[in-house]
């Protein structure tokens, strides 16, 4: 349990009976296995309910996972009636003029934006022009340096 072996227990079994005393030896004894088999107790109970937990959460998503296959199957069934509606394998002049229009303006969105982030890269993006004036000329530093 602990990883003792005989002759650590004998040690200790030794050095509680020089502390302890013969005379209050056995009921320490009494209370340390009240309180292992209190542990144990509450251990169990504690085992029970996370597997009646998982139990539980097993269920449910069983339940919700044949729920949805039900509704599924049974939406699907609903929408074979030709008379109903819906989609039967051939799609409408509508739905391929939705799904173009949908993608031309997907398409403009990401062109805009990146022309957009084009443009605030070239608005602050005038580093070598800056430094190069402010730098001196060579002609300037020779000038500076003859006085």
């Amino acid at each position: 349990m602990f990883n003792m072996g005989f002759t650590e227990i004998i040690i200790l079994s030794v050095l509680a009976l020089i502390f302890i005393g013969p005379k209050q030896l056995p009921e320490l004894a009494r209370t340390i296995g009240r309180l292992m088999n209190e542990l144990k107790r509450t251990s169990g109970e504690f085992t029970s309910t996370l597997t009646q937990t998982q139990q539980q959460a097993t269920d449910f998503i069983q339940q919700t996972e044949s729920d949805l296959h039900q509704a599924v199957v049974g939406g699907l069934e609903e929408e074979d009636d030709p008379d109903e509606g819906g989609f039967h394998g051939d799609p409408d002049e509508e739905d391929v003029a939705f799904v173009e229009s949908f993608k031309k303006e997907q398409k403009a969105k990401e062109i805009e934006s990146s022309s957009e982030g084009l443009e605030e890269k070239t608005e602050g993006d005038s580093g070598p022009i800056e430094q190069e004036a402010a730098e001196p000329a060579p002609s300037d530093l020779k000038k500076g340096s003859d006085s």
